[in-house]
């Protein structure tokens, strides 16, 4: 198959700082016209197998050299984000210069505004790592892009040590919309935190989408929501009024959501303080919950009463709270939980004689299936009340003056 590499071209598409709306960078995407003029994605040209390796190689450099000289335009600090494929670093000898550092040097652009994102889920392992080392050396910054795709492997995020990972757009869109994929994005959050990585989300079409980037914490985002790629640079405070409305609508949503959580949170702890005041004086678990109201109890999502000794050996059975009944349980008795994570905190806080309650993390019951909290409190030195709490959103959000 012939192919012209003038008739490729790069676009750019703007990467939005979230803390000030002003345009922080760029990401360069390969581009040609279509027969109608228009200007259309590439990238499946890199896929096709009748073009030749040499014909894709050509279009890439001609493409990212291009980019590249276009960046001594920039007149504020904005970085260029440019994709190199691992397919290429296969053919890349360790004595070969490497050419995007060749290609840059005699440009005369300054490394330091220059991303290299690199797809993690292709490629040896070990030569990627030299290429990072490389650029690393040679002051840019390295992406792994499209982090999450496929088989992708937690390894090559401790070998390749990147300064950046951008979330793959298909598990970010399928995250945006809850379930497993929105815990698998959030604890890539939690990874890039740990390591010091900064998040890159791309594809934000919506303002849900946004809102799902924010929550985990989103410094940069790019896609439609703003602006499609484009011939040219644009300026950089263009999206600053447009952030601003963006994220008080952010605010205003998620403080709405606070407010009834913490007012579900309060009534649901004003009640298990009664139940452990209760439970201490009779010391009877069954007896004290049928002194409450169970229906009140079961829509505030408290599902579940049972208790543990210092050790964390589970020394009652279960008592479920249904509508109009309690159901009695005994098959989790001699369980230990103490490998639970609140718990060595509230023993610590047991050896200081402080009479304190604990809020574990949500987490999915195994029994019920649900987002659940749990809340502990030592009745006793060697005693421990336990309360499973169901936060599924159907719970009712009952005020805090609710009896």
């Amino acid at each position: 198959m012939a192919i012209n590499i003038e008739n490729y071209f790069p676009e750019y598409q703007p990467i939005v700082n979230m803390t000030s709306g002003q345009v922080s960078g760029y990401e360069a995407l390969a581009r040609r016209k279509d027969n109608q003029g228009h200007s259309v994605s590439v990238a499946e040209l890199f896929f096709d197998d009748k073009v030749s390796t040499s014909s894709k190689l050509a279009i890439d450099r001609h493409v990212r050299h291009l980019a590249l000289k276009k960046t001594l335009h920039l007149v504020n600090e904005e970085f260029l984000t440019i994709n190199i494929s691992p397919s290429w670093i296969e053919n890349l000898d360790s004595t070969i210069v490497i050419p995007t550092l060749e290609m840059v040097d005699s440009l005369g652009v300054n490394p330091s505004r220059i991303i290299i994102e690199i797809t993690e889920t292709y490629g040896d392992t070990s030569k990627l790592k030299r290429l990072v080392n490389a650029y690393h050396d040679a002051g840019y910054r390295v992406a792994i892009d499209d982090f999450g795709e496929g088989a992708s492997q937690i390894d090559r995020l401790i070998a390749l040590e990147p300064d950046i990972i951008k979330v793959d757009m298909h598990l970010f869109k399928r995250a945006s919309l809850g379930g497993i994929a929105s815990a698998v994005v959030q604890s890539i959050n939690t990874i890039a935190q740990r390591k010091g990585c900064e998040m890159i989300f791309e594809g934000i079409e919506t303002e849900d989408e946004l809102n799902f980037a924010l929550d985990c914490g989103a410094n940069y985002v790019q896609g439609w929501l703003f602006q499609k790629s484009q011939s040219d640079f644009i300026l950089t405070s263009k999206f600053v009024e447009q952030t601003k409305v963006l994220k008080n609508n952010f605010l205003r949503k998620k403080s709405s959501r606070h407010i009834q959580i913490a007012e579900h949170m309060s009534a649901v702890m004003k009640q298990v303080v009664n139940i452990c005041n209760t439970v201490q004086k009779s010391n009877q678990i069954k007896s004290a919950l049928e002194k409450f109201d169970l229906n009140l109890l079961h829509q505030l999502g408290i599902q579940r009463v049972f208790l543990c000794d210092q050790e964390g050996n589970q020394i009652s059975p279960n008592y479920e709270i249904n509508t109009h009944q309690i159901d009695v349980h005994d098959s989790c008795m001699g369980a230990n939980w103490s490998h639970r994570p609140y718990f060595p905190l509230l023993t610590a806080m047991n050896s200081f004689q402080l009479r304190h309650m604990i809020v574990s993390e949500p987490y999915r019951d195994v029994m019920s299936g649900r987002l659940c909290k749990t809340l502990a409190s030592f009745l006793s030195t060697n005693k421990v009340l336990l309360v499973d709490v169901n936060t599924s959103d159907h719970v009712l959000h009952v005020s805090d003056d609710t009896e």
